[in-house]
């Protein structure tokens, strides 16, 4: 599978979890919004060529007691929250391939509210199964190589969890948590809704 970017991002330092947070074992985990969620699915449909795009949210470190307190590197990242997502909608795909040009990091950048980052990138791989190839973990590494980095990929055509989805977090792209409820009852960041989607 061959995906090439035109970008790459910036590095910045993460804010720790809120007091309202739960705790931290330190281990990494994702929470993806909702709306967030029903972008990707949109986009990716049940397409038989690869689709994709970037993923927006927030990315946390631990808190310092936490962090002291269970012997977590400070500087860590803990949580990531995707809270929403930016669809390239310049990109070329095959059955097992995606080119995305740099106009997808133009739209993200400009649907970024206060707070929020490019925490990652998602992709579908058609009636493949979602795993990470060669060339995603290549991807990841060039492109999304922060220790908070998401990569999502999305088989639509599975059902079943174990299949149908997977998400990879940093350049070694390490197999990630993906958390049912949030941290913390926190209302997400706000930022504009793609034309016809409602916002949740």
């Amino acid at each position: 599978m061959a995906i090439r970017w035109n970008e790459r991002p910036v590095a910045d330092e993460l804010p720790t979890l809120p007091a309202a947070a739960r705790p931290t074992s330190g281990a990494i985990d994702v929470w993806i919004a909702p709306r967030a969620e029903a972008i990707v699915l949109e986009h990716l449909g049940l397409a038989t060529h690869e689709r994709g795009g970037l993923l927006l949210g927030d990315a946390w470190r631990p808190r310092p007691a936490d962090a002291e307190a269970g012997g977590i590197d400070p500087d860590a990242p803990v949580h990531v929250r995707i809270l929403d997502a930016v669809p390239a909608r310049d990109a070329a795909g095959t059955a097992v391939s995606l080119t995305m040009q740099a106009e997808v990091w133009t739209d993200a950048r400009e649907r970024l509210a206060p707070g929020l980052r490019i925490v990652g990138w998602f992709h579908g791989h058609p009636q493949l199964t979602a795993f990470f190839s060669a060339t995603d973990r290549r991807t990841q590494r060039a492109f999304f190589h922060h220790p908070w980095s998401i990569g999502w990929v999305i088989d639509p055509f599975q059902a079943e969890p174990p299949w149908r989805e997977a998400l990879f977090v940093g350049p070694a792209s390490v197999p990630l948590v993906r958390r049912s409820q949030p941290r913390w009852p926190d209302p997400p960041h706000e930022s504009p809704a793609p034309a016809g989607l409602p916002r949740a």
